[in-house]
């Protein structure tokens, strides 16, 4: 049995997260990159054009990997003649996050040989918009790492967050309805309240940029847009109760549209990112084909 301490040892281990390779990884590109001009001469245009091209092969592996295992049952068996321990440890390291986090970090390290290709390389207009494509391609998923990092946990400070649009969908319709609902039989003073002041919160879409920033913030914006509606509640004496049970409904409204908000950030960034390596491939093709033929090998 472990031990108290080992115990509350272990949970104080600190976990370095994917966002901190990036960081490191970069760090490194740096120094090597402001320390390593004689190594660009040295493989040349052809050499560092190689290892850039091998990189960028690599990357797409990640891809392949998530629609099929069919990559991974091959290594694994070429792997085959390793100790048994080993080939087991090995295999319970084949996860997606595995495979994501290295191709993040390998991301992040194709840098280095892409800025020797470039420092020694002809900048002809072609080149000039690959560089462009790569450096917005990177980017992208540099950023795409920050959104997966930080929105599960942003997520997770409020209840009932859902992960599929069309469950959004369905929780709108619901709260729309238990609002109307619930405006059934009351004072007109209540009523015109609800049209005027929490009806069109509870209809329109707030302005994406400010649930960007909250997300960037990991803060609700919620409380705040229904505190500014809260005051008509103070004038409908009995019906007042009513009316707070109106915001309440408003509030998780609004969270929803904070939570779709999410959903889309979280998804839509990809689709940029893959547009990008798809421009990217092309351009790169192009690239060597043209090196090939003007050049020579």
């Amino acid at each position: 049995m472990d031990s108290s301490a080992e115990v509350i040892e272990r949970a104080y281990v600190p976990r370095i997260t994917v966002l901190s390779l990036v960081g490191l990884t970069g760090l490194l590109v740096l120094v090597v990159y402001l320390f390593s001009a004689r190594v660009a001469v040295y493989l040349g245009a052809y050499g560092t054009g190689l290892a850039t091209l091998t990189t960028f092969v690599l990357l797409g592996f990640y891809g392949a990997r998530k629609h099929s295992l069919w990559i991974s049952a091959r290594i694994f068996r070429l792997l085959s003649f390793l100790p048994t321990p080993l080939h087991r440890r090995l295999v319970s390291f084949d996860s997606l996050k595995t495979w994501r986090d290295v191709h993040i970090v390998l991301g992040v390290f194709s840098i280095l040989p892409f800025a020797w290709h470039m420092r020694i390389g002809l900048m002809s207009p072609l080149e000039t918009v690959l560089l462009i494509a790569v450096c917005l391609l990177i980017t992208s998923g540099i950023f795409g790492t920050w959104i997966q990092e930080k929105l599960p946990p942003s997520m997770t400070r409020r209840g009932n967050q859902e992960v599929r649009l069309r469950d959004v969908e369905a929780r709108y319709n619901a709260l729309y309805v238990e609002a109307e609902e619930m405006i059934l039989g009351h004072s007109e003073a209540l009523v015109d309240a609800y049209l005027k002041s929490i009806k069109p919160l509870m209809i329109a879409m707030q302005p994406r940029r400010s649930f960007f920033f909250a997300t960037l913030a990991g803060a609700d914006p919620a409380p705040a847009l229904c505190e500014s509606v809260a005051g008509p509640g103070i004038r409908l004496g009995d019906d007042a109760q009513t009316y707070s049970q109106l915001l309440d409904i408003l509030l998780r409204k609004l969270r929803l549209e904070h939570n779709e908000f999410n959903i889309l950030l979280s998804t839509e960034w990809l689709k940029a990112h893959l547009a990008l390596a798809a421009v990217t491939g092309v351009l790169v093709t192009f690239h060597v084909a043209g090196a090939l033929y003007f050049y020579g090998i």
